[in-house]
């Protein structure tokens, strides 16, 4: 399986196999961010030297405690941009995001996600959204979101299913970091039933 460490690079041997986990350590950021080096696994690798790097097959990127994982993946040097298609799953300082797409800045951990599904296990708490924002190392926004801290047992089917308490939005913006958020266009279910409705939630 071909493999490919992009700049920086600060090792010459091939590092050993990472175990999946969804508390992986907190990514470093400013200088010591942008001096991790790259490593990109994929069933095939093709690379245009200091402009672009496409992967495909069984994608894995790695960057300090940050994975992407994807059926195809293209990375923008000059840019620091990963966009990623299929089957797309990002794991990131306690969080783990799963979806059909992505963009993002990778330094800088700016772009979007497309109906993604994700988990935020600092919080205790997931869901669903049409897009994801991230907005930065802590903030993310969810635009037409369930949000909840229940579980989320699935169908017979493989469906998700809806949990007992869930918060339906507008938009909900996460603040990892403070362990806060604030919901808009709110409306509190129950068993599948609204019972409360609010223009602004704050928790």
């Amino acid at each position: 399986q071909p493999a490919a460490a992009l700049p920086p690079a600060s090792a010459a041997s091939a590092p050993d196999k990472l175990q999946s986990s969804p508390r992986l350590m907190p990514l470093p950021r400013g200088d010591a961010a942008r001096q991790l080096p790259i490593v990109l696994q994929a069933q095939k690798i093709t690379t245009q030297p200091d402009l672009q790097t496409v992967a495909e097959g069984d994608v894995e990127f790695r960057r300090g405690g940050l994975v992407m994982q994807a059926d195809r993946l293209s990375y923008d040097t000059p840019a620091d941009l990963v966009r990623a298609q299929g089957h797309v799953k990002v794991t990131r300082e306690g969080a783990v995001y799963s979806g059909p797409e992505l963009e993002v800045s990778v330094q800088r951990f700016e772009g979007f996600f497309l109906r993604p599904e994700f988990e935020f296990f600092s919080l205790g708490a997931g869901g669903s959204a049409q897009k994801l924002e991230f907005l930065g190392n802590s903030r993310t926004r969810a635009t037409q979101a369930l949000y909840t801290s229940c579980p989320r047992p699935p169908e017979s089917d493989g469906t998700a299913k809806e949990p007992a308490w869930v918060l339906r939005t507008d938009r909900v913006t996460i603040d990892l970091d403070a362990n806060e958020g604030v919901a808009e266009g709110a409306v509190l279910r129950f068993l599948g039933t609204p019972i409360l409705a609010m223009p602004t939630l704050s928790f």
